[in-house]
């Protein structure tokens, strides 16, 4: 890599309102000549305004350090130069690198206390889980007392019950065993104020006798009254018999006198008819005569129209041998003409295989 020769050329373009080079202050190399000839030294404040001037290449500078560009780029004095922001990028990227190193032991702190707190949360949870299940156990435990002390205090209730119970039992049996007493004492008064025990058997078969005969006497009289009881109820299934065969007789003589009143109706209709048809020979004669003379006509009028059945059945039999004699000369012509069509194909072929030869 090097630089060539590079002299002024005639057709360069000048610097704007003839600003001095930067050529004719500083002492270069020939091959800066050309690029040096087309940096113009300007005041800072005339650089904006003539940077609009510029040619493709050029462009201006001030005493300050400014830069204006003949393509609009501009840096002022201030600006910091490439190399100051090299250098600061580096002394920034050694600040990061150090912060990263800090930041990284941080890390490495945070995440052993992060390590630390876990082991201790887990810990914390195998505690907290303990506890809960030790909770859970005085739970049940005191669950159970509880239970254990209800059905204490149930049994106690029963046991109570019970004995009251009992209690009631020992006062009912006291009561009895003092009216048993009493009934003892009393029993042994009556026996021994009791009568003999022979005229009791004596009284006892007397009342039997007594009794037997009641029964037997009791007995007679319901026969009688069953008996009775029968008996009416006879009479009174004949009674009703009676009744309705009184008043199937009641309805006879109601329909005969009802069929009589029609008998005399249809008679006085039959003499009626039998008058209408004293008179009925002659009229029937002439009908009979009128029938005869229509049948007669009728019968004219039949073999007419046999005639003319005839005609026409022997007129559709000559048009269907006509037909018939059509249709096979039809069949014939198509024959003909089938067998024409062959003769004139076989004649075509013959005549190919003629001309082929």
């Amino acid at each position: 890599v090097h630089w060539g020769q590079s002299v002024i050329q005639p057709g360069d373009a000048a610097l704007p309102e003839s600003i001095a080079s930067l050529a004719s202050v500083v002492r270069a190399p020939a091959q800066l000549a050309r690029r040096l000839a087309q940096i113009g030294i300007v005041e800072a404040g005339d650089g904006k305004r003539l940077q609009a001037l510029l040619a493709p290449g050029q462009r201006l500078v001030s005493r300050e350090g400014a830069l204006w560009r003949w393509d609009g780029f501009t840096a002022s004095a201030d600006a910091p130069t490439a190399a100051a922001q090299r250098l600061a990028q580096k002394n920034r990227l050694a600040e990061l690198n150090a912060e990263a190193v800090h930041a990284t032991r941080i890390l490495r702190q945070a995440e052993g206390a992060l390590a630390h707190a876990e082991q201790a949360l887990a810990r914390a949870s195998d505690a907290e889980r303990n506890a809960r299940q030790a909770g859970r156990d005085a739970q049940h435990g005191l669950d159970a007392a509880r239970n254990a002390l209800a059905e204490a205090e149930k049994a106690g209730g029963e046991l109570s019950s019970r004995r009251a119970a009992l209690d009631e039992a020992r006062a009912r049996i006291v009561d009895s065993h003092e009216e048993t007493a009493a009934a003892f004492v009393e029993a042994e008064m009556l026996l021994q104020s009791a009568p003999d025990l022979g005229d009791l058997q004596l009284q006892l078969e007397q009342s039997a006798a007594n009794v037997a005969r009641d029964r037997a006497t009791l007995a007679d009289a319901r026969a009688v009254h069953e008996g009775l009881r029968r008996e009416a109820e006879a009479r009174t299934r004949r009674l009703d018999a009676i009744g309705a065969e009184r008043r199937n007789w009641l309805e006879r003589a109601e329909n005969a006198s009802t069929q009589i009143a029609a008998l005399g109706e249809r008679k006085a209709e039959a003499e009626a008819e039998r008058e209408r048809l004293a008179d009925a020979p002659d009229e029937i004669d002439a009908k009979r005569r009128a029938l005869l003379s229509q049948l007669a006509e009728a019968e004219s009028l039949r073999q007419a129209a046999g005639d003319r059945l005839q005609e026409a059945e022997s007129k559709q039999s000559e048009l269907d041998k006509a037909a018939t004699s059509a249709i096979q000369s039809l069949a014939e012509a198509r024959e003909t003409r089938v067998r024409a069509e062959e003769r004139l194909t076989a004649a075509d072929e013959r005549r190919l295989e003629v001309e082929a030869r």
